[in-house]
């Protein structure tokens, strides 16, 4: 059955912190969220909203996910789309991968509570769907996210129970800048992502994945905030605490 998701499966988040998919750079992190599915050629959906659903970041997604990585690929065009002439909830509900692209996250929440899908995506995340992003698409899967320079926060879907910020490329983010932007979301740990980092929550676990050498990132929880090295071993996410060392590099 399409949409249906493999027994065993566990729903994850993989969200990047940043990169181009244009160009492959982020493909790596690209072929776990396809892999991660448990299909070998899973239905993955593209909402390019944050995009303004144009052309290019579509044709990029499919590319990619449909050429590149051999996915069943789809596309919810809320932007785009003829009113009325497609029927969101019958596509989150046929699809078992979802791909949320960069641009403006705002735009992306706007329209996510326009067309009112946060419902129909929560249901496919609670059945093991795999939610994958890229900066703006990676910060809307938080409770609240931001993505840019010294971003203001706002509420994101909140498949994953913790705060996600996208740190532009080139910027040096000192966690404790960005202490006050999480201020009132103390009981969740929040992490910044840089370029080519990214948060992978699977489950109840969590582990931070980078492509860089020495790749790390900042997680500020309870007014505090700490180095999480990246680490292909995953931990409980209830563990995390602003006294915790940082997991050894690998």
């Amino acid at each position: 059955m399409r949409g249906a998701v493999p027994q065993g499966i566990v729903s994850q988040v993989i969200a990047i912190g940043g990169g181009d998919l244009v160009t492959r750079e982020t493909y790596e992190f690209d072929q776990l969220i396809a892999s991660s599915s448990g299909r070998a050629r899973p239905w993955t959906l593209c909402i390019a909203a944050a995009a303004n659903d144009t052309p290019d970041a579509c044709n990029a997604f499919g590319n990619i996910y449909g050429d590149g990585l051999r996915c069943r690929t789809d596309y919810l065009r809320v932007l785009k789309g003829e009113p009325g002439g497609d029927d969101f909830q019958r596509k989150i509900a046929r699809n078992e991968v979802f791909y949320f692209c960069d641009g403006d996250l705002s735009l992306l929440m706007e329209a996510v509570e326009k067309f009112e899908l946060a419902p129909y995506l929560q249901e496919a995340y609670d059945r093991g769907a795999i939610f994958g992003g890229v900066g703006a698409g990676a910060a809307a899967l938080g409770l609240l996210g931001f993505a840019g320079d010294k971003g203001t926060p706002i509420a994101g879907l909140g498949v994953a129970p913790v705060g996600i910020g996208c740190i532009p490329e080139g910027k040096k983010a000192k966690a404790a800048d960005y202490a006050p932007v999480f201020k009132d979301h103390a009981k969740s740990p929040c992490f910044l992502l840089g370029h080519m980092t990214a948060l992978n929550i699977l489950g109840s676990d969590y582990r931070i994945l980078s492509k860089k050498a020495n790749g790390s990132a900042d997680c500020i929880i309870g007014g505090e905030s700490y180095q999480v090295a990246s680490s292909v071993e995953y931990a409980p996410l209830h563990t995390i605490s602003a006294g915790e060392k940082s997991k050894q590099v690998v």
